[in-house]
């Protein structure tokens, strides 16, 4: 069975052994060779556990996490930050929140 994430009021939360994967969309119109890059750490003083880029098709991001990636991810409270970079790598926009790991069945 794939789930994906659940959108929280602080963020995102996801359960150990299931598939993390949500897509970022918008309505502002990214350019081709637009990256979101997607960082995650145990809080926004502390080296990065997971910084991945992704690429823009037909105007979304799909962000995943390879299962080496989740291994990172023990249960608890994290913070990420997602941010938008043009072809000439300006930052466009960004988000963040918390990102909360929780035990699977």
């Amino acid at each position: 069975m794939r789930k994906v994430n659940k959108v929280t009021k602080n963020g995102l939360s996801h359960t150990k052994g299931d598939t993390f994967l949500f897509e970022v969309t918008t309505n502002e119109a990214f350019s081709e060779g637009s990256t979101l890059k997607f960082t995650v750490a145990k809080n926004e003083d502390e080296t990065p556990v997971i910084l991945n880029n992704y690429s823009l098709s037909n105007n979304t991001f799909s962000v995943s996490l390879s299962e080496t990636d989740e291994k990172k991810l023990d249960i608890g409270i994290y913070v990420f930050k997602m941010t938008v970079l043009n072809l000439s790598g300006q930052i466009i926009t960004q988000a963040s929140g918390e990102l909360e790991i929780k035990w699977g069945a």
